[in-house]
This record gives C-alpha cells, sequence and structure tokens, in this order.
C-alpha cells in the first residue's frame, strides 16, 4: 500500500456538493432477478458515436455505461465458445474454485488446478437424470488471460482499452499488478460475485453467455457498509445484498438519501460495459455457461491520492500520551477542512465512518474474523494471514511495542488549540491530492487514510476504539473548530488565493 499547495477555504470545498450521478436520462426497468426491485437502467451508447473521442467520452461520464457495436466483435476471442475454448486450450491446467454455493466470497474456498476442458465440462447443466435433491455444483475461474497461453493475446486487442492515463513503468504501475491488466472469467449459471470495487477504469466484455450487473455508487459506501481497511474482505462490503430483504431495504436506503437509485444492466455477446474505478458491482451469470474479459486500466485519479500516504506524518514523535493528541487533533482537522467545516457533513461522516467499518465486527478480531463462513485453507486467507503476522512483528504499532491498553489512552486524547492550529498548516498537504474526485471517491480514500494513520500508532484492534474516544466525541461536542482555523494567520494568507482559483475553476 502506498503509504506550496493552495488552502482549503472553511467552505465547502469541490467535492462537497458534488455533480449529479448521471447526465444522460435513465429509463427505470425492472430488476428481474431474485430480488424484485425497480434500478435505473444504464446509460448506453453506440460505438461508432464516441469513438472519433473514447477516451474524453468515458473521463467525462458520470457512472457506467453500457457500449454496443464496438470493435470487441472483430476480436478472435468474439468467437469463442466453451467448444471453442476446450479444442484450443483444453489441456492447459487453471485455478478454480467450486462449491454448492452460488456466491464466491473473496476466501470462500481452496483452489484447485484442473484442466480447461473439465472446467467446461462441469460447467455444463446437469443432466435430467441426475439426483434432484443434490444441490448443482458452482464452478469459478478468473485469472489473468495468460493463463491460457501467449495465443490468447492475438485473439485480443486490450490495448484499444488503454485510457493512457497512468504510464506503464511508474511506481503506481509497478506496485499495482500493472497499469493495464485483463482477467479471464468462466463460470455456470447462478455463480455470483459478491458486490466489491475495482480501483482502477474496468471494462467487461461479454464473450458467450450472460451475466447480470447491479451497481452501485461510491458514495452507498455507507448503506453498503465496508470491512475495514486491513480487513481480508476490504473493497467488500458487509450488507448481505443476496438476501432479498436486505437488498431491498439496502437500495430504498439509497434512494431515500441521494434520490438516484442503483443500476442494473444484463450484457450479452459483445458489449462492453465500463464501471468507472469505485463504484461497487455485483455480478450473476445467467447462461448456462459464460465467458468474459474485463481490462482494468489505471486511473489518474486514484494515482493522484495514492500520493496522499506519501506525505509526511506530521505528528512529533514525543511521549505517547503526547503523540496520542496530537493524531487525534490531525484526524479531527483532517476530517473538518475536507468537508470544509459543515458541521452536519462532518457529523454524519464521523457518526456512519465507524458504524460502517466496524459495527458489524463489535466484539469480534477485526483483522481475521468474518461473518461469512471462510475455507481456512484459502490462498486468499493464507496470504493475508502471512502479511498480518508480518505487520505485527517487523512494524508494530506504538502502542503494542509500549502495550498499551485502550483503557489507557482514553485519557490522552485531549487537545489544546495550539496543537490544532499546528495540524491545520499540515493537513492540507494530504488533501490537495483528493482533489477530483467526486465526493464518495473522497470519503472512501478519506476513510482508508485515517485508518492507516491511526493503525500505525495504536494499531489495528484499537482503532475504533480510538476513532469514538479520540475523533468521534470531540467532534459531536461541537468544539470551534472554524474559529481556531480562521485565527491562523499562516492558514488565512492563502486563503483569497484559493478562493480566486476556485472560483476560476467553476467557471471555466
Amino acid at each position: 500500500y502506498h503509504a506550496g499547495c493552495p488552502r482549503v477555504p472553511p467552505t465547502r470545498p469541490p467535492w462537497v456538493s458534488g455533480a449529479p450521478m448521471a447526465v444522460l436520462s435513465l429509463l427505470f426497468a425492472c430488476f428481474a432477478a431474485s430480488h424484485a426491485n425497480t434500478l435505473d437502467s444504464v446509460p448506453t451508447a453506440e460505438w461508432k458515436d464516441i469513438k472519433s473521442d473514447f477516451r474524453g467520452f468515458v473521463r467525462a461520464s458520470s457512472g457506467p455505461v453500457l457500449i454496443k457495436n464496438s470493435p470487441v466483435s472483430s476480436w478472435g476471442a468474439a468467437r469463442w465458445t466453451p467448444e471453442g475454448l476446450r479444442s484450443q486450450a483444453g489441456n492447459v491446467l487453471v485455478p478454480i474454485k467450486n462449491s454448492t454455493e452460488s456466491v464466491f466470497y473473496m476466501g470462500c474456498c481452496k483452489l484447485h488446478r484442473i484442466p480447461l476442458r473439465e472446467v467446461i465440462d462441469r460447467c455444463a447443466p446437469p443432466p435430467p437424470t441426475s439426483d434432484p435433491e443434490k444441490p448443482p455444483e458452482k464452478i469459478y475461474f478468473s485469472g489473468p488471460i495468460q493463463f491460457l497461453g501467449s495465443w490468447i493475446r492475438e485473439q485480443t486487442n486490450i490495448n484499444m482499452l488503454d485510457m493512457g492515463e497512468v504510464s506503464h513503468d511508474s511506481a503506481y504501475a509497478l506496485e499495482n499488478g500493472g497499469a493495464l491488466r485483463a482477467n479471464l472469467w468462466i463460470g455456470n449459471k447462478g455463480v455470483v460475485t459478491p458486490a466489491h470495487f475495482d480501483e482502477m477504469h474496468n471494462f467487461f466484455i461479454q464473450v458467450y453467455g450472460e451475466k447480470t450487473f447491479q451497481l452501485f455508487p461510491p458514495s452507498a459506501w455507507r448503506e453498503l457498509k465496508l470491512y475495514p481497511k486491513f480487513h481480508h474482505q476490504h473493497r467488500n462490503i458487509l450488507r448481505n445484498l443476496e438476501d432479498p430483504k436486505v437488498f431491498e431495504k439496502v437500495t430504498k436506503e439509497i434512494l431515500d438519501r441521494t434520490k438516484s437509485p442503483p443500476l442494473s444492466v444484463t450484457v450479452t455477446q459483445g458489449d462492453i460495459l465500463y464501471v468507472p474505478p469505485l463504484w461497487f458491482h455485483r455480478v450473476e451469470t445467467k447462461s448456462d455457461v459464460s465467458i468474459s474479459i474485463n481490462v482494468w486500466s489505471a486511473s489518474a485519479k486514484c494515482e493522484k491520492v495514492s500520493k496522499a500516504w506519501m506525505e509526511k506524518f506530521p505528528i512529533p514523535l514525543k511521549s505517547l500520551n503526547v503523540l496520542t493528541a496530537y493524531l487525534a487533533a490531525y484526524i479531527q482537522v483532517l476530517i473538518q477542512e475536507f468537508y470544509g467545516y459543515d458541521a452536519e457533513l462532518v457529523k454524519e461522516f464521523t457518526g456512519i465512518f465507524r458504524k460502517s467499518r466496524y459495527g458489524g465486527l463489535k466484539g469480534k478480531d477485526i483483522v481475521r474474523y468474518s461473518p461469512i463462513p471462510m475455507e481456512v485453507d484459502s490462498q486468499e486467507l493464507i496470504d493475508h494471514s502471512t502479511y498480518i503476522k508480518q505487520v505485527e512483528e517487523s512494524s508494530p504499532s506504538l502502542f503494542d511495542e509500549s502495550n498499551v491498553g485502550s483503557k489507557e489512552f482514553k485519557n490522552w486524547c485531549e487537545i489544546d488549540d495550539d496543537i490544532v492550529k499546528e495540524m491545520t498548516n499540515s493537513v492540507p498537504n494530504v488533501l490537495r491530492h483528493f482533489k477530483g474526485l467526486s465526493r464518495g471517491m473522497g470519503e472512501i480514500y478519506l476513510g482508508n487514510f485515517i485508518e492507516d494513520m491511526v493503525s500505525q500508532v495504536v494499531g489495528f484492534k484499537r482503532t475504533s476504539t480510538f476513532m469514538k474516544t479520540c475523533v468521534q466525541n470531540p467532534i459531536l461536542g461541537k468544539k470551534n473548530f472554524k474559529k481556531l482555523v480562521i485565527d491562523n494567520k499562516e492558514y488565512a494568507e492563502g486563503y483569497a488565493e484559493y478562493q480566486a482559483e476556485s472560483k476560476l475553476k467553476t467557471e471555466l
């Protein structure tokens, strides 16, 4: 993980008001799955209408778009069928997950390597003579397209979907698996990838069969509820959308708050579905067999915000009690400045943030516990446990090194006005990297940043307690941060310049 600027004024920054979620007219459609609900349909674009400035069109879109009649239909891969893949790459060993359950959560299953021809055969519908009482097997394969061999590159042209926003040899690209990546997906009817978000532009190409997507904007994190940043299910959601009642309740909550319902779309052969960074999406196979390719292209916005983690941590390494007070002030000022000192928005975020990321894990090991049944020998859990153990042993938090208890540090959160003013001088260096993000994207990254900063000092298991005791409670106490910041001379000097720049950007 990635661990001289204009000042953010005590007024609403650009991401507070936000633009409407969709600039295109959306038509209502029935969600014809097990969840009987009304969702908006995804806007559709014809390739011939956008090909002259495809990248500009994608960047300007305010949400997902279904692209029809694209050059993908001329790829060799567009003519793949289950039988064709069996004959062309049937002997290739690929890692699969299998289960009698439909939903393939992270860490649900062990990986097995079997020939691709066997994957195709096991995806076929069970014969009529099979035991009706026996649950049908679900097969799930997902992996880089090069698993099938170099020939697959000759039958695809993923470069046409490269947004070109991030250099392929940049540190960000190299640390995150590349600026352009492609995955192959094969599964049978009923297989579900649970709702999650990705941090790249996602172009999903349906090669064979059909899949249905339910999509939720980044701002829906409040209702969907994220796992903590350091949990193995991070980027996945806590709410169980597989329960029709929960799905209906969540979609109503989102509609009531945002006035914009979630989206639904079924992709068929030759379609490209564009899913923007940090949009939550749940995917279900509708046909007997589905073959898909998705292309991830690195996002300039996500690269930019990652630089916030590279800023100098402005907290002095003094005694732990003083360090705790500085950390509390830093996080409080960070949240206040992010929301332009809007008391209602600040109050809303501090309350929902803890409830969203920690409420469902109360009293549990928030690093390792999962409310979903997991396979302890799954590769995802093994990798995550190894990572957490390495962090705890090689880079323990300052509190862990000193064996500080949760009750002990609760008395260390008192901050004075001088500490608050000192923190206002450094916080804008972090928030400048958030410029250009939608409010929902900014809030998700703000939460990630806060968790990383806090856990370095107090440790994973004390983060929730720290946020409640040292951040949420003082903020709800309505301390007059706005006056303290305005009285800070150094801060005020950049205020007029920032306002003038913001006004110019708004006019442009």
